[in-house]
C-alpha cells in the first residue's frame, strides 16, 4: 500500500518521466520473519550458510513509471546467522576504465566469501572492492549499502 501510494503521487506530476526505486522491509523478531516489497530496486541478497540467494519474489517496477501498478509482498523466515545485504545499483554497475561493470556475480562472490564478516565489515569490503574495480574512473551513481545480520528471536 505504501509503494502504491508513493507511485501514484510520483506519477501524478511527472512530465519529465523521472522514476525512483524503493525497497521496504519489516523484520519481526518475535516470529523471525522478514516481510518485504520491492519497487524496482536491486534484489537484496540473503546469505545463509555460505549460500547467496536473491530476494526477488516481490519485485515490481520503479515508482513513477506508470499509474495503477500493483506492488506485492513477500516473506521469508530468518534463521540465526542470516545476513541480508541491500545495495543500490551504484555498486554492481560501477565501471572500470574498460567499461566493465563490477557486476552481480562479483558482488555475490564477495558476499559469499565473507560469510562470517560483521555487517560493518561488509560495507568496508564492498567499498574497497568497488573502488579497486573502478580505479581512477569517477563514481557515476550513488552507492548505498544496508547490511543486517540476524541473531534470532530473543
Amino acid at each position: 500500500q505504501v509503494l502504491f501510494g508513493a507511485n501514484e503521487e510520483l506519477v501524478r506530476d511527472n512530465a519529465a518521466c523521472m522514476f525512483v526505486t524503493a525497497f521496504i522491509a519489516v523484520v519481526d523478531p518475535a516470529t523471525s520473519t522478514f516481510r518485504y516489497s520491492n519497487g524496482g530496486h536491486n534484489a537484496p541478497l540473503l546469505l545463509r550458510d555460505g549460500i547467496v540467494a536473491e530476494l526477488t519474489d516481490a519485485l515490481a517496477v520503479p515508482l513513477g513509471t506508470m499509474s495503477g501498478m500493483e506492488f506485492t509482498e513477500a516473506e521469508i523466515s530468518l534463521v540465526s546467522g542470516d545476513l541480508v545485504y541491500l545495495f543500490t545499483d551504484g555498486v554492481n554497475e560501477s565501471m572500470n576504465v574498460n567499461n566493465e561493470e563490477f557486476g552481480d556475480t562479483r558482488l555475490q562472490n564477495l558476499v559469499r566469501s565473507n560469510d562470517n564478516a560483521a555487517p560493518e565489515q561488509f560495507v568496508e569490503l564492498t567499498m574497497s572492492a568497488v573502488r579497486g574495480h573502478a580505479g581512477a574512473e569517477p563514481q557515476s551513481d550513488d552507492i548505498t549499502l544496508l547490511v543486517m545480520r540476524y541473531f534470532g528471536a530473543k
